[in-house]
């Protein structure tokens, strides 16, 4: 997807002669639906050669080293084309357009990085979400680039099964004695120096590198605090925002993709309201690629933020959520499914020429039961489910817009429902699960571009957070506090509006 972007807004005027070669390592023979083959260095070497072939073809007088290449071009390209290049010339030919390329795509784990930048490097690495890459997912691609770019945001999920390695830290004692306890043959998966020194190091030794883990297994966040004071010595942060000031850090604050009250909805919770909206006119309306057309349910029309509400389990017990399943932190709300088939069923007309829907939860007991639910939806014309970022169809039966936060995260739809889940009789700040983790809910809510459809019990959240302080930002619920505070400003205002769900096919 990244290569087909750049392909296609970077040089997308650029003449074919002229473009960049550009590979991506580890694309031949992959499982992976979501990969390109075309994107593979034998495509592309095959690409070349039969350029190659094609303009000598045309050529009528050529020399005997044209005549001699074109022969030998052929002769690789058929190699190539019938996938018979290991061991031949035509091998020799994809090495050399694979350390040749100018722009070279992979993962930042690719083997072939490995053995490329073994003896190769580049002039710049650029890593994209690199907030959602551990430390030593970088190691590699940082020591293949001369100069860095990491591109991500801290503010959003961390990096994968973060909780995990989080647990390993907090028990390092535990782990350490684990390790050392491995068999021979695993040398090669573990630096047994350390874990033995570990056994001497004291007790202030072991706190001081257990903080330093701690604070470095966010490395993007880490590093980007560490950019923002690299340049110029003096106190306090420097970031490019607007203008380049010479920075190593850099914040992207204008917001060219979604509706500005959604905009505004997530620059006030989670960026110190640094971030500037572009989808406005110069008299403040939206503009018109960011407004829905939907009109029905009524209330919706020309508002960008709808709370569908549910009663708190406290007064309906049927809206309570079930779980956890088997002991696991599993949750569903099938109220909540009932409610956003009703509210989907009722949606329309929409007056644009197409749309996309993504229907989002945070747990994936809730996203298997939403695509059961959902089925049977008739969604108004125009408006289509937005499949999964590998563009493989939904299995027979299910819809297939729905998506667990953690895979939607880097992708947008037109409209975004997002069924919450949580809904209990615990005390303030007791009941949230992971949707206390702030970097979840800063995804949930920021992924609409025209419409977003938060769908939980209004009062069961507001009681949540009703212990927290607004001047208190260290708080790990401060977030859902300023969003509660703010939608309930807009409530008022009909900036936003917090409509009751349809429950009536609820038993």
């Amino acid at each position: 997807m990244l290569r087909a972007r750049v392909a296609g807004e970077a040089f997308i005027n650029v003449a074919p002669e002229r473009l960049p070669l550009a590979v991506r390592l580890g694309a031949r023979g992959s499982d992976d639906e979501d990969v390109d083959l075309e994107d593979s260095v034998e495509h592309v070497a095959l690409k070349v050669l039969r350029g190659s072939i094609e303009a000598l073809g045309a050529t009528a007088d050529r020399s005997s080293v044209q005549d001699r290449w074109l022969e030998d071009a052929r002769v690789m390209a058929d190699e190539l084309a019938r996938h018979e290049a290991l061991g031949s010339r035509a091998a020799d030919f994809a090495e050399l357009v694979k350390r040749g390329a100018n722009l070279t795509y992979c993962t930042t784990s690719a083997g072939e990085l490995e053995a490329l930048t073994a003896d190769q490097s580049f002039d710049w690495s650029i890593v994209e979400e690199a907030g959602k890459a551990h430390g030593f997912d970088l190691a590699l691609p940082l020591q293949a680039g001369h100069r860095w770019l990491l591109i991500g945001d801290h503010e959003q999920l961390p990096p994968y099964r973060f909780e995990d390695y989080l647990a390993g830290i907090d028990n390092l004692d535990l782990m350490v004695e684990a390790l050392l306890r491995l068999p021979e043959n695993a040398s090669g998966l573990l630096d047994w120096e350390w874990a033995a020194s570990w056994r001497e190091r004291t007790e202030a030794e072991r706190r001081e590198f257990h903080e330093y883990a701690r604070d470095w297994l966010k490395t993007f966040r880490q590093v980007f605090a560490h950019c923002t004071v690299a340049v110029g010595g003096g106190a306090g942060e420097k970031i490019t925002t607007e203008q380049s000031d010479g920075s190593a850090a850099g914040m992207l604050v204008g917001q060219h993709r979604m509706h500005p009250d959604i905009g505004e909805l997530i620059s006030r919770a989670y960026y110190d309201d640094k971030l500037i909206n572009c989808t406005v006119l110069e008299d403040g309306r939206p503009i018109p690629r960011v407004k829905h057309g939907f009109t029905t349910p009524d209330g919706v029309a020309e508002r960008a933020v709808v709370w569908l509400d549910l009663p708190w389990c406290r007064n309906d017990p049927r809206t309570r959520e079930q779980g956890p399943y088997q002991g696991m932190p599993r949750f569903t709300n099938n109220a909540e499914a009932i409610a956003l088939e009703a509210f989907l069923s009722a949606l329309g007309p929409d007056q644009s020429t197409s749309a996309k829907l993504a229907v989002l939860s945070p747990y994936n007991q809730q996203v298997s039961l939403l695509r059961q639910r959902l089925r049977g939806v008739q969604l108004p014309a125009g408006l289509v489910p937005k499949e999964s970022l590998s563009g493989r169809p939904a299995s027979s039966g299910r819809f297939a817009g729905v998506h667990t936060v953690d895979s939607f995260q880097g992708n947008q739809a037109d409209l975004v429902t997002v069924s919450l889940v949580r809904n209990n009789m615990e005390g303030p700040g007791r009941g949230m699960g992971f949707l206390d983790e702030s970097s979840r809910l800063n995804v949930l809510v920021s992924r609409a571009e025209r419409l977003l459809v938060l769908v939980g019990s209004w009062h069961f959240f507001e009681y949540q957070v009703s212990t927290v302080e607004l001047d208190d930002p260290a708080h790990p619920l401060w977030h859902w506090k300023r969003i509660v505070t703010l939608l309930d400003e807009w409530f008022v205002s009909g900036r936003a509006i917090r409509m009751a769900a349809d429950l009536r096919r609820l038993t």
